[in-house]
């Protein structure tokens, strides 16, 4: 399961990676099947604090989705039930 944020892999990168939730809810508004994008690191290579900012994190993503809808009236299996107070 695709999660709201991925992490950028560049150790020297702080703060580093992109939100992917955007993209993926767009392409539900829009009842796409699938989606792609691309999209700059939003961290910095420097101290951890941000004291020292060397540059920013030079890698990018390349984002690359597939949704699969559940047929209207299909069963998940189970029911759902809330509570409230």
């Amino acid at each position: 399961m695709l999660g709201e944020f991925v992490d950028c892999s560049n150790s020297l990168c702080y703060n580093g990676g992109i939100r992917v939730g955007s993209m993926r809810r767009e392409a539900v508004d829009e009842r796409k099947t699938e989606f792609d994008g691309k999209a700059m690191c939003q961290g910095y290579e420097g101290s951890p604090s941000g004291r020292r900012r060397y540059r920013t994190c030079i890698n990018h993503f390349e984002v690359r989705g597939k949704i699969t809808y559940k047929e209207p009236g299909a069963s998940s299996g189970g029911t759902r039930s809330s509570a409230s107070s």
